[in-house]
């Protein structure tokens, strides 16, 4: 090997990590969206589950109601 096909391979190597690493960053990005998403969807669900709780409950109060 030559001086200057090392050099290039080092070269080339280096701007496929470069690239690597950006891509990697996008990743990241992606990945940090999509759990504030996933936060976001079971806050949505922890509430839709209170809400039908209360429902069932005062359902069960009317009825309840109704037999007296």
């Amino acid at each position: 090997m030559t001086i200057t096909s090392i050099v290039d391979a080092i070269t080339s190597i280096s701007q496929q990590m470069k690239h690597n690493a950006s891509e990697i960053n996008i990743l990241q990005e992606v990945s940090s969206s999509a759990n504030a998403v996933l936060e976001q969807l079971i806050v949505v669900a922890t509430k839709n589950i209170t809400l039908s709780n209360e429902v069932a409950a005062k359902s069960v109060d009317l009825k309840g109601e109704t037999e007296q």
